[in-house]
């Protein structure tokens, strides 16, 4: 989905702009929930709790990083610091995405900028990331951009895959992510997916080789233990509010 002014990225238009990667309090970063992918799972699954939903244009699995319980709460946002260690890379990549020629989804994509995004700042700027060097090249700072997008579209596609494949032994199921803060409030999560636990002691066979040789066992094992970081967010939020009256 394309917001802000999307335009292909030009060496000679944006050669004065520069990405202030420390500003982490932008709208990009205010979600309370993130696109993560298999390529960067064993690093999140230690910080952030992760689970399965659908993309709604496409109607694939895709694996989400909860970062709150509400649109458009960020509680690993503290203080204008992250509270954590590993970013998800589809925050990092900001204000950059791929773009694809319309009505050609086989063509090569190409690297496009939010001219509209906050991120930006003139090169000149003490913080500003610069984009293109003087003449005109990618800066280090923009390889590094290059190569995470090229990992992001890569992963998405082994995500979908994995997915599916745990789809079709029957693995995912729906779950609502009831959720009690320490005050007694409560809210939920919906739309989610799972690793059925019953169904994954209970595969046996060819689909059990199958899934462990793929490493799809370990995928089901590290969705699992990510849950326990739910509570850290509760306790996040908790201290955030008032006990109710």
């Amino acid at each position: 989905m394309k917001t802000g002014n999307i335009v292909l990225l030009d060496p000679v238009k944006h050669n004065k702009l520069g990405v202030n990667t420390a500003k982490l309090n932008s709208t990009h970063h205010q979600v309370n929930r993130v696109y993560i992918n298999i390529n960067e799972l064993s690093n999140l699954v230690h910080e952030y709790p992760i689970f399965i939903n659908k993309n709604s244009t496409t109607g694939q699995f895709q694996l989400n990083a909860i970062l709150g319980f509400e649109t458009g709460e960020n509680l690993y946002l503290q203080h204008e610091q992250w509270n954590a260690r590993f970013i998800p890379m589809d925050l990092l990549r900001h204000p950059f995405q791929v773009i694809f020629p319309e009505n050609n989804p086989k063509a090569i994509g190409q690297i496009a900028i939010n001219e509209s995004s906050e991120l930006l700042e003139n090169i000149a700027h003490e913080k500003a990331e610069a984009i293109f060097d003087h003449n005109g090249n990618p800066s280090p700072y923009l390889l590094r951009i290059q190569k995470m997008i090229t990992q992001l579209m890569s992963g998405a596609q082994l995500s979908r895959i994995a997915l599916q494949e745990l789809h079709q032994h029957e693995l995912l199921m729906p779950i609502t992510l009831d959720i009690t803060l320490n005050n007694g409030a409560q809210t939920a999560l919906e739309g989610f997916y799972g690793i059925d636990e019953n169904a994954l002691q209970q595969l046996s066979g060819a689909a059990l080789e199958e899934c462990h040789k793929r490493g799809y066992l370990n995928l089901c094992y590290l969705l699992l233990s990510s849950a326990t970081h739910l509570e850290k967010l509760i306790s996040w939020k908790s201290n955030l509010i008032t006990p109710l009256a």
